[in-house]
């Protein structure tokens, strides 16, 4: 869920995950939010249309984390498949 910080309302729900979501994280501009999931999976998203640009599924156990590189132009994931990606 994406809520508003000014008012707390909120603005959007992203779908798409079959498990729990177990970590998020925005790009440093703010443009896009990346979520993994114990699906396996990991989805790169665009905050402000609230669509979905990307899903990674090259993990075979739970993703645990995920964060952005410092320009955003990438992120990495960590998984219980003891691997980084």
């Amino acid at each position: 869920r994406l809520f508003d910080t000014t008012d707390w309302k909120l603005v959007a729900t992203l779908g798409g995950h079959l498990d729990t979501v177990s970590c998020v994280a925005f790009s440093p501009d703010g443009t896009k939010l990346a979520s993994a999931s114990f699906d396996k999976s990991v989805k790169l998203w665009e905050v402000k249309g609230q669509k979905q640009l990307h899903a990674f599924t090259g993990h075979s156990d739970f993703v645990y984390a995920v964060a952005f590189g410092p320009g955003g132009a990438w992120y990495a994931t960590a998984s219980k498949d003891r691997t980084g990606r």
